[in-house]
């Protein structure tokens, strides 16, 4: 109580029952007494139920993208999430790529030697790309084992390292494609 009167944090805590017993027989015995007090706990006590008989508003999904774009705000998606969404497409381009070269093959629309061509270039490419992720893979683990050289040997780590990252892909291209799903 301060100056005789209880105070605002008690009355509060008393509307949402949270008020020590010790204390809230001596608060329930001032409001017995007190009118000044009585009156602000029983108008603490009428916004604590309109507030709780107040139905829920539900906003969209897009509420805060919607507000931010209002703003002006533009959020920026982060580079490694782009890298990984724009790889997730060349990988669905192979995929697609690949069931089209197969089904040309076995409709005979392409005869063999196009057919070579076709997959030393898509050879040529894919090894490019996979010598730059083996790089990149060796550059993190010679990182994470000067670190944690105590966890790891070189070809667990690797292992793990290649694990980890094919699990983000994973989860990045479902994001990506739960994004787009929850847009349309």
């Amino acid at each position: 109580m301060n100056n005789n009167h209880i105070t605002n944090e008690q009355m509060q805590m008393l509307v949402d029952g949270l008020l020590p017993s010790s204390e809230a027989g001596s608060v329930q015995r001032h409001l017995n007494t007190c009118t000044r007090c009585t009156i602000g706990y029983k108008r603490l006590v009428g916004v604590h139920d309109a507030l709780k008989n107040m139905p829920a508003e539900h906003v969209r999904s897009d509420f805060t993208q919607a507000i931010l774009g209002k703003l002006g705000i533009v959020p920026k998606t982060p580079f490694l999430f782009r890298l990984a969404e724009n790889l997730a497409y060349a990988f669905a381009l192979m995929i697609v790529l690949g069931i089209m070269l197969s089904v040309f093959t076995i409709t005979g629309v392409l005869n063999t030697q196009q057919l070579q061509q076709t997959q030393s270039a898509i050879g040529e490419v894919s090894g490019k790309i996979g010598s730059s992720m083996n790089s990149f893979l060796n550059v993190l683990t010679a990182a994470l084992q000067s670190y944690l050289p105590f966890v790891f040997g070189s070809g667990s780590l690797k292992i793990a390292l290649m694990g980890t990252v094919i699990v983000g892909m994973l989860a990045l291209a479902d994001r990506m494609v739960r994004r787009r799903v929850l847009r349309q």
